[in-house]
């Protein structure tokens, strides 16, 4: 029988890569959750679907507003084109291109962060 001084030396980092190797290996994360960042997203190529048709064709001298939380959108995204009449969104949260392309066109962002 050998003694642990007669054995060769264990070596841990490569012992849990071993294919036999079975058992609990790394640290733990209790209650993780996975989405805890979470936003929904529209871009704005799709704002102007989300008004209603009596908000469309709205006069001159006014914007319409399109609070995109009713429709559980929180966050608007850049990709696209601007919508073709300047609108007053109301979002949480706005991305640089998206704010660039609402502004463009004539329209403003109104951040409202009430989560």
């Amino acid at each position: 029988m050998t003694t642990r001084r007669d054995a060769p030396p264990s070596n841990f980092v490569r012992e849990k890569y071993h294919p036999r190797h079975f058992g609990k290996v790394g640290m733990c994360y209790f209650n993780k959750t996975m989405n805890k960042l979470h936003y929904p997203i529209v871009n704005v190529d799709n704002l102007f679907w989300l008004l209603p048709d009596s908000m469309k064709s709205a006069p001159k001298g006014k914007r319409p507003l399109l609070d995109v939380t009713l429709f559980r959108y929180f966050k608007v995204l850049g990709k696209g084109n601007a919508p073709p009449t300047p609108l007053v969104v109301k979002a949480n949260f706005f991305s640089k291109l998206a704010e660039k392309k609402i502004k463009e066109v004539g329209g403003q962002i109104f951040p409202s962060i009430n989560m």
